[in-house]
């Protein structure tokens, strides 16, 4: 099963309740990790390493506890990094109501949401997550794999089983992809994907300057 990994404050109530309610309609599990509970005992750092690796991207949910708290702040920064160095996509979600009320800047994201926590915007994160799901492929790579065994002579078992394994990823359907929309920051120069309404102002995430999409 595909899983993301989700940076977040204990304290985002309301983002904690939307995200676990578009989970909940996917094949996708959420691991919810909580700076707040960092123990040393059940959550600790080679414990979220480990959280990470297995994920196949990491959301950060950004809001103004974890912006007033710098020990979170912290942690988001260094989850961005070491998430993107292991080829991890990095998803930042800002709710639009928090519009300059955060400046935490994530140098490695690839993706900027501004979303509402309505269902508006229900489905598209419901999308966004839908991509990351790998059960459709493993199911049919499985069946691919069981037709190529059993239309093999004995003596070509394994070329069968081989044979069957890449039709069953050929015919997979392919997960729908959310569009965006990539843009380079006239400030810091940096690239990426920005998922926000039209002639909609957001700040960059990595200068924190102000910025408009306007196409």
């Amino acid at each position: 099963m595909a899983q993301i990994f989700i940076s977040h404050s204990a304290k985002d109530e309301q983002g904690i309740s939307f995200f676990s309610k578009v989970f909940s309609t996917t094949n996708v599990k959420a691991i919810f990790e909580e700076y707040e509970k960092l123990t040393g005992i059940s959550i600790n750092s080679n414990k979220i390493q480990e959280d990470i690796n297995k994920s196949d991207c990491i959301f950060i949910l950004l809001n103004e506890n974890i912006e007033q708290n710098k020990h979170t702040r912290d942690w988001v920064a260094w989850e961005c990094g070491y998430g993107s160095q292991n080829n991890k996509d990095v998803w930042v979600f800002e709710k639009q109501e928090d519009y300059k009320k955060i400046t935490l800047v994530t140098p490695s994201l690839k993706h900027y949401v501004r979303y509402n926590p309505d269902d508006n915007w229900f489905h598209y994160i419901q999308t966004i997550i839908k991509s990351y799901d790998n059960s459709n492929v493993n199911k049919n790579t499985l069946l691919g794999t069981t037709i190529g065994g059993i239309i093999s002579d004995d003596e070509d078992k394994i070329a069968g089983l081989v044979l069957g394994a890449f039709l069953g990823n050929a015919l997979s359907k392919k997960n729908l992809k959310v569009i965006g929309e990539k843009i380079k920051c006239n400030y810091c120069l940096n690239s990426y994907i920005v998922h926000v309404p039209k002639f909609h102002p957001f700040r960059c995430p990595v200068c924190n300057k102000s910025l408009k999409f306007n196409s």
